[in-house]
């Protein structure tokens, strides 16, 4: 929980993942206090807040698809474990719906650039609680969702593997977990 951040942000969403996990399993506060800390300074401050590229990330590097997925993950799963008191809640739900509403229409037109981190990114987010998901605002989770979807399924129907055993993981859990309700 020492670590400074490092100047490249997604190395920064790494580890806010990993801490948000840590809290959401342990319940301890060191770890939600050090994701909100990393998120705080190591992510926000690089996403753009206006412009034709708002919700993307400044530097070249970390606007490419597959960063911008890894940024992505790191916030749902922060804001997953947030209070509702928190102070720094709404500034967390602010830019997950500018992230997503920067790249997810990207989809129909653009296509798919990274299964995998895509993916990961957009289960994150639908398996927050409908109160959550409520919170950060209407940010195409579902129009993407579709669009991957329907993309997997035809791999699938093709024996292709359309993602990493470890996404596809994560996929077959969130159909389970969407039958279930």
């Amino acid at each position: 929980m020492k670590r400074l951040c490092v100047t490249n942000w997604s190395y920064n969403s790494f580890s806010v993942y990993l801490l948000a996990t840590a809290d959401r399993v342990t319940h301890e506060a060191k770890y939600l206090d050090a994701a909100k800390e990393k998120a705080r300074f190591g992510i926000l401050p690089g996403q753009l807040q206006g412009g034709k590229h708002k919700g993307r990330w400044a530097d070249p590097h970390n606007a490419r698809p597959a960063y911008y997925c890894i940024m992505v993950r790191g916030l749902p799963a922060l804001f997953d474990v947030l209070p509702v008191s928190a102070p720094n809640r709404e500034s967390i739900a602010n830019s997950i719906l500018a992230a997503m509403q920067a790249r997810n229409p990207e989809l129909t037109c653009r296509g798919i650039m990274n299964v995998d981190s895509l993916l990961e990114a957009i289960l994150l987010f639908q398996a927050l609680s409908p109160e959550q998901r409520q919170a950060v605002g209407s940010c195409h989770a579902d129009e993407a969702l579709a669009i991957l979807e329907r993309h997997c399924v035809t791999r699938l129907r093709k024996n292709q593997g359309p993602f990493s055993p470890g996404v596809g993981g994560y996929y077959f859990e969130y159909i389970l977990q969407q039958r279930r309700r």
